[in-house]
């Protein structure tokens, strides 16, 4: 395929991101092949017809593309294009926002009459590392007793079922998270602990979103926590005007790990005690 040949299929793909981006129906439409398969991201497969529709809904904030390889068949008319694409945007119609990194391998057919390049196959993948929730937190414990004890009593963690693994420890369900205490065996290294370390927010943590920050105050209180606790596994951090929008309270675990409470909002009155 003649040099001016690659370039025509590469300026046909810019025109094609550039009518996506823009919601230009009737560029796209003239890009695209009367007999278009497109593959979405989740499997299913749409024809032009649904591809300038859902073309028209979408509203982009965000898209970068970059191609990345070029195929090309000169007997057969045809060129191979992949592209990544770095989009997000909004769904019109639902007010849904989506996003990430897509990889984008698109098959061009030059048109007998016209001699214009059009898409006749496009298979569009997610690419790259697309995170949904944060599953987990692990954390070694040296005494596994203890700190069972305080992530169930004090902190109200619902204790799971754990898979035989050759190493003691407990798992913990928050929410749609886990927990996950280990003890370990000093192999290959010892674990990393912050023995000796006070209650630090800019050090290694992790937070736990609760109902209310007046209640979990009380609570700890109750428990013998404060500020100027003699103990320091019961001296507390509280920041009621954070920064961060939220309001938290900063606790140590018997390791002396630290854990974030926060909620979503500073409630209005403390809650009521007493009969």
């Amino acid at each position: 395929m003649a040099s001016h040949d690659v370039q025509s299929v590469l300026q046909t793909v810019k025109l094609i991101g550039d009518a996506e981006k823009t919601q230009d129906a009737g560029s796209m439409g003239q890009l695209l092949h009367p007999e278009l398969v497109f593959r979405r991201a989740d499997g299913s497969v749409a024809g032009k017809s649904d591809v300038l529709k859902a073309m028209s809904e979408r509203q982009y904030k965000l898209r970068d593309a970059e191609i990345v390889a070029v195929e090309a068949h000169p007997a057969a008319r045809t060129a191979v294009v992949t592209v990544i694409v770095r989009a997000k945007g909004i769904v019109l119609t639902t007010g849904e926002e989506f996003g990430g990194t897509f990889r984008n391998v698109m098959t061009l057919e030059r048109d007998n009459d016209s001699g214009r390049w059009k898409c006749r196959l496009w298979v569009n993948t997610r690419w790259g590392i697309t995170v949904e929730t944060l599953h987990h937190v692990s954390l070694p414990v040296s005494n596994l007793e203890q700190s069972r004890r305080f992530y169930r009593d004090v902190v109200g963690l619902r204790e799971r079922d754990r898979p035989a693994f050759d190493f003691d420890g407990a798992w913990f369900q928050f929410g749609a998270g886990q927990l996950h205490l280990i003890v370990h065996k000093d192999r290959p290294s010892p674990p990393t602990f912050r023995a000796g370390k006070p209650v630090d927010s800019r050090d290694i943590h992790f937070a736990l979103r609760v109902r209310s920050f007046r209640e979990t105050l009380g609570y700890l209180q109750s428990l013998g926590y404060s500020e100027k606790a003699e103990n320091e596994l019961l001296r507390l951090r509280v920041s009621e005007q954070a920064t961060a929008g939220f309001p938290q309270i900063y606790i140590l675990d018997p390791d002396h790990h630290v854990i974030e409470l926060n909620a979503e909002r500073l409630d209005d009155d403390p809650p009521s005690v007493g009969p």
